[in-house]
């Protein structure tokens, strides 16, 4: 197999694009314009672009390095042909020639057990919606159905109304649920993947409101390959003492159920997050993170 590695500026985007849309393991983070929104990249591809890999990278000491950025969950190789250990193996070994350090999240889809390379486990969880509502809900913990009916007698409204602002000025005055490098460039970067999802249709904001009309908790979900991402969630000291990111949760599964959809939660590593979204029945799913370092042993402890 004749991979090339390619800087960005190279790189055919609609050919690229062609290629996520089509991949058996495709995913929105692998779309150019969301890279484009997100960090700068490049890639090693096959000259028919059959097989791609986005590489995000990173300038620190005057060195480029390869990294899994704020926003991104999963990456890798994306192509609609099987994904082999032998690919894997000559992917890598053609970035380990253009980048000393590499850390990159691959996508669940690819197998890395049989390889003897430096990784570390992660955990998503995922939620299909395939089954009506009254199937899905009968598997939600005990915790949430009572948040559910605490969110009921707090008389909370859900909004599909709220704005690009208003999601991110709750996440700023709060501390970020599922993001936890807030600044203000991730909060631009995040207004520009709503603001481009909005224009593509894939994207969709849910709030919910107090009864004295407080936006208490938001989401942002954004829809490729029938998977739907939750890839913001705001919330304030209120919404956890009212049950109101439950009832939000609750409300997408049910405007959502019956289709051939899944609801990805984005996580988590982090415990009280994973027990909160494993308690909608959600199902955990490993991905790995892929790492090795061949920089000079002194800049190795400046990276540390």
């Amino acid at each position: 197999m004749k991979l090339i590695f390619v800087k960005n500026k190279k790189i055919d985007y609609k050919k690229w694009d062609n290629t996520i849309s089509k991949s058996y393991n495709g995913n929105v983070y692998a779309y150019s314009w969301y890279l484009d929104i997100v960090c700068e990249w490049n890639a090693i591809i096959t000259p028919d672009y059959k097989y791609i890999m986005p590489l995000p990278v990173k300038t620190k000491f005057f060195i480029k390095y390869t990294y899994t950025p704020v926003l991104i969950q999963q990456l890798g190789i994306f192509s609609e042909n099987e994904i082999t250990n032998e690919i894997l193996s000559s992917f890598l070994y053609t970035a380990q020639k253009k980048y000393k350090y590499f850390n990159i999240k691959f996508n669940k889809y690819i197998n890395v057990n049989k390889l003897n390379i430096n990784k570390t486990e992660n955990i998503t969880y995922e939620l299909d919606l395939i089954q009506n509502y009254n199937d899905i809900s009968k598997k939600y913990s005990t915790n949430t159905k009572r948040n559910l009916k605490k969110a009921e007698k707090n008389n909370l409204t859900i909004s599909k109304s709220i704005t690009i602002k208003q999601i991110t000025n709750l996440l700023e005055q709060n501390l970020a649920t599922k993001i936890r490098e807030l600044n203000n460039d991730i909060i631009n970067k995040i207004k520009f993947i709503i603001s481009q999802s909005s224009q593509k249709k894939i994207g969709e904001l849910i709030g919910v409101y107090d009864k004295y009309n407080n936006l208490i908790s938001a989401a942002f979900f954004i829809t490729s390959h029938n998977k739907t991402i939750m890839l913001i969630l705001a919330t304030s000291e209120e919404s956890k003492q009212t049950g109101a990111n439950f009832k939000l949760i609750d409300y997408f599964i049910k405007q959502n159920s019956n289709k051939h959809l899944t609801l990805d939660f984005e996580g988590s590593n982090i415990k009280t997050l994973a027990r909160f979204y494993a308690s909608f029945g959600a199902k955990k799913f490993k991905y790995y993170t892929i790492k090795y370092n061949n920089l000079p042993f002194i800049i190795q402890l400046l990276k540390k």
